[in-house]
This record gives structure tokens, sequence and C-alpha cells, in this order.
């Protein structure tokens, strides 16, 4: 059921609320983005440094409320007192809700078709048709790197890691998006023969241990590039192929530290580049010891 949500400043509107809204539908909307006071200056000049602007010219719409502090629920029930249905509907609302993390079990796919070992006789025909594609049969250096990195991929379990990369590569080169593979999983030769990266290893003298490396337990990664028109439907077929148990998006943060603080705090208070710079030396002498 759709909601509405009505924030505090809005609640005088309750007043002149017509019949041909239902009421049970509106709930209090309070959003919280500070933990304390010392945030909202924090807040401000990072929304200045996003919008590229001076800290004088920012403007209240572009940031958040200076009041959107966590609400405990006597400080709800006060304020809905004249309006005891909507700190009701707003409660169910919140009963209704239900947030568990599993921190503990591992979330991989761990079989891509019907066992780790048909994983593996896939895997094998998969590389070896490709290494035949891409460097012929009778390359005695490729068939020599193929049955390396097929026995360690096999020892660690990570041929569905594989299959799973290749599926996904399969299914946007069949539309027609172009991708590029790209970090250390250009090491892999077998990689390069299902099409993951267009790196040849063996050319570059690419070595397939700094991807993987026997004693490694955790899964490698594979940095796949889409363009911004296509990656929507990558991912669209990502999440329906392999379902939401067993993908995520993840999402990075980008922090300031050292130079970087001053640079975009200074430019969003007006400061002269020439001063910028020396504040730049003098930081930088600080943390490492320097007069």
């Amino acid at each position: 059921m759709n909601t509405l949500g009505l924030n505090q400043k809005e609640l005088n509107s309750l007043l002149t609320l017509t019949s041909s809204i239902n009421r049970n539908l509106l709930v209090l909307l309070l959003p919280v983005t500070f933990a304390t006071t010392d945030d909202i200056f924090i807040h401000r000049s990072l929304r200045a440094v996003d919008n590229n602007i001076l800290l004088s010219h920012l403007q209240q719409r572009q940031c958040a409320g200076e009041d959107e502090f966590f609400k405990d629920a006597d400080y709800i029930e006060k304020i809905t007192k004249e309006y005891p249905w909507l700190f009701d509907s707003t409660k169910k609302l919140l009963d209704d809700c239900d947030l568990q993390f599993d921190r503990e079990s591992l979330k991989n796919k761990k079989i891509y078709s019907a066992s780790r070992y048909d994983d593996k006789l896939l895997l094998e025909k998969l590389a070896w048709d490709g290494m035949a594609y891409r460097y012929g049969r009778q390359n005695n250096e490729a068939k020599k790197r193929v049955k390396h990195e097929l026995e360690i991929i096999d020892r660690l379990g990570f041929s569905a890691y594989f299959l799973i990369t290749w599926d996904i590569v399969r299914y946007s080169m069949a539309c027609g998006f172009y991708h590029v593979g790209r970090g250390s999983g250009a090491n892999s030769v077998v990689a390069y023969c299902l099409k993951i990266t267009n790196v040849d290893p063996i050319d570059l003298n690419l070595y397939f241990e700094r991807f993987i490396n026997p004693k490694r337990s955790s899964p490698p990664d594979f940095d796949i590039d889409y363009s911004w028109k296509e990656r929507d439907e990558v991912i669209d077929y990502i999440f329906k192929r392999y379902g939401y148990s067993h993908t995520a998006l993840l999402g990075t943060m980008s922090t300031f530290r050292g130079k970087s603080i001053v640079r975009e705090l200074g430019k969003v208070h007006g400061l002269q580049k020439k001063r910028l710079i020396r504040l730049s030396i003098i930081l930088r002498r600080k943390q490492t010891g320097m007069r």
C-alpha cells in the first residue's frame, strides 16, 4: 500500500485536509541526517563541494534540514497529539518493517551448473576451446598456462566464479555491448580464453599468481567496465539470473584526506590558489614531522 509522508512543518496542513484524501495513507516523515550539531557544518561543506560553489552561495534547498536528528517515540507522540491517527499509522508502518542481516554465512554462489565436478568439466571445455580460438591448438606455452591455471582454480573451488563471470560477459556480448576486463584479472590466460578480458598475459609476460595464488582463500575479483548506457541492463540480468540471495550492489564512499581536504574546503571558502598551495605544504610538513 502506498503512503504519503508529512514532515513536521506540514502538520498544520492537516487542519484543511479534504475528504478526498485517505488519511490512513498519511505517515509522519522524520528524516535523520545528523548525529550531532557538529555534523551540520560538515554536511554544508560537503554540499558546497558537491555543487562546486562557495559556502556562502549555498542555498537551503541544497542541504538537509537542520532539525534532521533522530527523534524518540515520546517526541513523536507529543507533536502528533492533535492527530493520534497519524501517530498510529506511522507506528504501524514501523512495526511492519523488518530488517535483518545475516553476517555469518557466505552469499557467493558456489555452483554454476549441477555440481562442483560439472563446473570443473565445463570450465575446462570452455578454456580449451577458447585457447584454440586465441592461440591455436599447437601453442605449447598456452597449453601449459591453461593447464596450470585450471588446476589452481579447481583446487581453490573458483570454477563457478569464472563460469558466472563468463556467463555475464557472454550475455552482454550477445546484446552487442562492449566491455573491458581490467585489473589483476588480466593476468589470467583462462580469463583471456573465456573472453572475460582481452589482454594476452603470455604476450605481455603477466603472471597468474598476481591474480590468484594457491594460498588464497577468498574469491578474486574481476573488474569489468560497461558503458553507462548499457550497465543497468547487465545488472538487471545478473539479479534475475542469479537471484537476490546471491547478488548485491556495492557502493563506494569517497573520503578526503591530506592535501585534498585543504584543496576542497579551501575552494568552498574562497581561498586563493597560492594560499591553498602554501597550506598544503604546511600540512604535509606537519604530517611528516618536517620543519
